[in-house]
């Protein structure tokens, strides 16, 4: 029986790391650790402790230990990614394998403190949507200077100690990695019902809307404002603010939309593939201008609904996080291989096309 690490720092995160345990993983011994990147994680992490899904599970604080950007933070995180530990005990023990989407230096605060129990632990990615794939193969300047050094220094180097990569659609991966395909979730199945209980999905709380927008990080992080808030203001416009509810981010904690009266979804801090699997959605419209949730949803339920990207209207030039998203999206539209998948998704040219959709 092997015993196996999942770090997790989103929400989609966690219901891969929930499906990988109940199917993939169901015979080994399996540690979860969840960090504070979204809205009422500990919490979240309560309720799993309650369902027994994992053999340990941790809440950490690591939020404030990703760089702002500031020189001093890039030099303090780079000293993390080079010689930081972490005190939390989950990460004192002896680990056969270690899983993780994120690769941060404090991603690599954990690997050197699982090292210290096993120096030849090995390591896997998994995936955060199918948006992300893109992302798995690249490195962010920081982590591409910390290796660098920790070459020169003799010290293990975790992207080369990464064998393989975890995903639901491993024939749009075009990486370097092995793919090993994770079961799609099934509407009412093991998983669907753990998330309905874990998240406390509360069908009764909305949805009577036809059009449902889901909005992205990219006016808040990524680099500069992507002019999301005028898109959703312009959609608001042309399909009447009563008939759209706006599903929040996870990480937008501005409460900008609600200020300006827009119905925001109560269920916004739920992850929308937990909240999909519970019911019917099939006569709604979803809207976003660059989020992965609409199409990871229909992609693990019975029903595709019609999805509509909006990312044409936005200005993403001095956001580097939400051109990479835009060019997966495009990238993912112009795949043949997906024609049959994305029928229902459509990317306009015009607002005005919304209607006729």
């Amino acid at each position: 029986m092997s015993k196996i690490l999942m770090l997790c720092n989103t929400y989609y995160q966690l219901i891969v790391a929930i499906q990988m345990r109940l199917t993939i993983f169901k015979d080994e011994n399996v540690a979860l650790v969840l960090s504070d990147h979204s809205r009422d994680a500990e919490k979240i992490l309560e309720a799993i402790k309650r369902e027994s899904l994992f053999n340990n599970c941790e809440f950490i604080q690591t939020k404030k230990a990703i760089s702002n950007g500031a020189t001093t933070s890039i030099i303090r995180s780079i000293k993390q990614g080079l010689f930081g530990k972490q005190d939390y005990e989950i990460f004192r023990q002896k680990y056969d394998k270690f899983i993780f989407y994120n690769l941060e230096c404090i991603t690599y605060s954990i690997y050197n403190t699982l090292l210290l129990y096993n120096p030849h632990l090995k390591c896997s990615r998994f995936e955060e949507g199918i948006l992300a794939y893109d992302f798995i193969d690249k490195k962010i300047k920081k982590i591409d200077l910390v290796e660098k050094i920790r070459k020169i220094t003799s010290k293990n180097i975790i992207t080369e100690k990464t064998d393989s990569f975890y995903c639901f659609y491993p024939s749009i991966y075009k990486g370097t990695l092995q793919t090993i395909a994770i079961p799609r979730i099934k509407a009412n199945g093991e998983t669907a019902q753990k998330l309905a209980h874990v998240f406390k999905v509360d069908i009764d709380a909305g949805y009577k809307e036809k059009y449902i927008y889901f909005t992205s990080v990219y006016d808040f992080e990524g680099g500069a404002p992507i002019g999301e808030f005028e898109i959703v203001s312009r959609v608001g416009e042309i399909v009447g603010k009563e008939n759209l509810l706006v599903k929040i981010h996870p990480r937008d904690t501005r409460g900008k939309y609600e200020r300006e009266g827009f119905k925001v979804d109560k269920n916004s801090s739920i992850p929308w593939e937990a909240i999909q699997l519970t019911s019917d959605f099939s006569d709604k419209v979803l809207l976003s201008t660059t989020s992965g949730s609409v199409l990871a949803g229909s992609f693990l339920s019975e029903k595709p609904i019609r999805t509509i990207y909006m990312h044409k209207f936005c200005n993403p030039k001095n956001n580097t996080l939400a051109i990479t998203s835009i060019n997966s999206i495009n990238n993912l539209l112009k795949d043949e291989s997906m024609r049959e998948a994305l029928k229902e998704v459509y990317a306009p040219d015009k607002y005005e096309d919304i209607l006729e959709l």
